[in-house]
């Protein structure tokens, strides 16, 4: 089971968007999920997640919903008994 579910809103954070998941990736633990909800980003912010596919379940929005419905987004996938919500920045 899941205990923790980190949920990342983003939205044109292609500079903002590793630092922020390496930070959280340093701790390797089987309890804990990083979801991230892309807002429809227009610059590279989806190339630079790509690296993190295999450790990083990333939603991708066809629209930009905005940073509360994007949360409600990541609450609804989200599997832990407790979510995190954290900026990129």
């Amino acid at each position: 089971m899941v205990d923790i579910s980190v949920v990342i809103v983003t939205y044109n954070n292609e500079e903002e968007i590793g630092t922020c998941l390496d930070s959280i990736l340093q701790e390797d633990s089987p309890v804990y999920e990083v979801l991230v909800i892309d807002n429809a980003s227009r610059d590279k912010t989806l190339d630079s997640l790509d690296r993190y596919k295999d450790r990083v379940k990333i939603v991708k929005c066809e629209e930009n919903y905005g940073y509360a419905r994007g949360n409600n987004i990541g609450f609804e996938k989200a599997k832990g008994k407790y979510v995190f919500l954290l900026n990129p920045d």
